[in-house]
């Protein structure tokens, strides 16, 4: 028995190659994202501390956890309808910028008004976290793209501490999650530029 191998077999046993620069790109974008929300949650019990006291923060942190995920449904909805990596790169920038206003807000009402932006687009960046890596990445490498991209996000989670003084001063940290928000969208867009644009993406059709 003669078996013929032809090239269209050959092209469809043979896996995609990895593109490093995305490999990386997939990695400083999770890391960048964990640094941000490590950030997030350093700054918002402070915040709460200074306008409802310490016994309230606890309280004041899982009304915010809440709306995170009363949030989820409506920023999933918009990520359809616009595009993922638009609206991940629109809400990167909105929580970057929403961190730093919250830091120098002096009333109570717009504190919670910027709690209630930073509640939707925050989530919106974590609803879009996955589709982003799958849409730069190709589809049979999506299992070690997410594995990449978590590996990141949960590096940055752990080591926060030990790359950044928690104790400085509030708008200096606000600053500082502000540029690892614009530095992830950055990444986002520059990954995206060369037409996978077009490629698959979970949420948008």
């Amino acid at each position: 028995v003669v078996t013929i191998s032809t090239p269209l077999a050959q092209t469809q046993t043979k896996q995609s190659s990895l593109s490093f620069p995305k490999t990386i790109a997939t990695f400083s974008t999770a890391i960048a994202i964990g640094l941000g929300l490590r950030f997030l949650f350093t700054i918002l019990p402070q915040i709460l501390t200074n306008y409802w006291g310490k016994d309230l923060v606890s309280q004041g942190m899982f009304i915010f956890t809440f709306l995170l995920a009363l949030m989820a449904l409506p920023s999933g909805k918009l990520a359809s309808k616009l595009g993922s990596i638009q609206t991940m790169m629109t809400a990167l920038i909105v929580t970057g910028m929403g961190l730093v206003l919250l830091v120098q807000s002096v009333s109570l009402p717009t504190i919670i008004t910027i709690l209630l932006i930073l509640s939707f687009s925050f989530i919106t960046v974590l609803n879009t976290m996955i589709p982003f890596v799958l849409t730069i990445m190709p589809s049979d490498r999506s299992g070690f793209a997410i594995g990449i991209y978590f590996a990141g996000f949960a590096g940055a989670l752990n080591f926060f501490e030990i790359f950044v003084d928690t104790t400085i001063d509030l708008s200096i940290l606000s600053i500082q999650a502000m540029i690892c928000f614009l530095i992830a969208s950055l990444i986002v867009y520059f990954s995206t530029l060369s037409g996978n644009q077009k490629t698959r993406s979970p949420l948008s059709s």
